[in-house]
């Protein structure tokens, strides 16, 4: 859930609009999530 909120986040602001830098800016807020999960 937090992930899908970053994403539709970034996808709104308008930067993130070219296919490359969304997915980058996927990848990174799965890692994001990952770390998360594997501290808490």
């Amino acid at each position: 859930m937090k992930c899908e909120n970053k994403i539709s986040l970034g996808k709104n602001n308008g930067f993130w609009d070219d296919s490359e830098a969304s997915k980058i800016f996927h990848i990174f807020s799965l890692l994001s999530d990952i770390v998360d999960w594997l501290i808490s």
